[in-house]
């Protein structure tokens, strides 16, 4: 049978313990989207969780140039498919693992806002993530493609906003009630909302602007050679470690260093947490994957004045990559301005994973406001 016309399904029925089953299906035909799909019946905590992995039927178109034949799109979606949608983006080590399930307990990315009662409740909103292209994740990228590691092509941000368009004309998904995105995440946002506005009532960015700042850029570019020489010397992961050392330090503060740590080069220094992060970055993530997706950041820019729905932004005075000043621009910009927040925290970049009652209630103000 040929691969045009062949129809493959697989079932697996498994029980966890008394509160249910999981079952996974592939299935692919000839003209349509190929699709692996997981469907986690309701269990007691949370409510229905579906997963899976897209195979667009359509090449996707670079901004580039290149195209991807049928790129994968490994996705996530928690809460029932009828209720009003929210899409999650993080930053580019955060994929579409953004909270735990009980057949999944590791705590996803951004946990402590999501789940019942909390500021992203499943019983209210179905919420949708995905592994952005060129990552680490399941989805098309330079470990998993035909166009592999060195020959993985450039990613923009707004060719993530074209891959989830896609993914959600897919999932037959005609309307988003908010995309909430932080760090890279928000940057894809804010692409999304300018290309693809008619799949989008309104948007939270945190911690990311229209455009990079010189000096962040004058950071990644360090640490994108430190990962380019250490590729050529046969030894990436110890070009990630070093890498994601030095990109520690612009994820957060002076101020949290200076209360957290001892100065000197002792245990109790900061250097034995930074050796950590490090260590820890470099076992779960691909070099040309730090590549592609760090040379996105810096060549990420939007036309804010084009964007024609409300846009809400929360950034912190002490993020070192995402300076206030800038978000203060990009709010004049926007035809439509909603909330500037602009909150104090000693975590800089990486507030938002920190400061979870700030974040929370500015998500809450978020979707209880209507939309314009």
């Amino acid at each position: 049978m040929s691969d045009q016309s062949a129809v493959r399904m697989e079932l697996v029925i498994y029980l966890l313990g008394l509160q249910g089953f999981q079952v996974s299906i592939s299935f692919g035909v000839s003209d349509m989207a190929q699709t692996l799909f997981f469907a986690d019946l309701p269990q007691s905590t949370y409510l229905a969780l579906n997963s899976g992995i897209l195979n667009l039927s359509e090449p996707l178109l670079l901004d580039s140039g290149q195209i991807l034949h049928k790129p994968r799109l490994a996705w996530r979606r928690l809460g029932e498919p009828h209720l009003p949608a929210i899409f999650i983006l993080g930053g580019i080590s955060a994929g579409r693992y953004a909270w735990c399930t009980e057949q999944s307990p590791t705590p996803g990315w951004w946990q402590d806002q999501i789940g019942p009662g909390n500021a992203l409740d499943p019983q209210k909103y179905q919420l949708l993530s995905f592994d952005f292209l060129g990552s680490s994740g399941n989805s098309e990228g330079p470990h998993n493609s035909r166009l592999s590691g060195p020959d993985f092509p450039a990613i923009t941000t707004r060719d993530q906003a074209r891959a989830i368009a896609a993914l959600l004309k897919a999932l037959g998904i005609q309307k988003l009630e908010s995309m909430i995105g932080a760090s890279y995440g928000g940057m894809v946002t804010l692409a999304f909302a300018q290309h693809f506005s008619e799949y989008l009532k309104k948007a939270l960015v945190i911690c990311a602007a229209d455009r990079p700042a010189p000096l962040a850029t004058a950071w990644r570019h360090v640490q994108r050679e430190i990962v380019s020489m250490a590729l050529k010397q046969g030894d990436p992961e110890a070009g990630l470690r070093l890498a994601r050392e030095l990109a520690v330090t612009t994820y957060r503060s002076e101020l949290e260093f200076s209360q957290r740590f001892d100065s000197g080069l002792g245990s109790a220094g900061c250097l034995p947490y930074l050796k950590h992060q490090g260590q820890s970055f470099a076992k779960r993530f691909d070099p040309y994957s730090y590549l592609c997706l760090s040379t996105s950041i810096d060549t990420h820019r939007i036309e804010a004045e084009a964007i024609p729905l409300r846009v809400d932004l929360l950034g912190y005075t002490s993020d070192l990559l995402v300076p206030a000043p800038q978000l203060k621009a990009l709010h004049t910009r926007l035809p439509k301005p909603g909330n500037l927040t602009l909150l104090n925290s000693p975590y800089g970049h990486d507030a938002f994973l920190k400061e979870n009652l700030q974040t929370t209630q500015t998500i809450k103000n978020h979707l209880e406001r209507k939309h314009d």
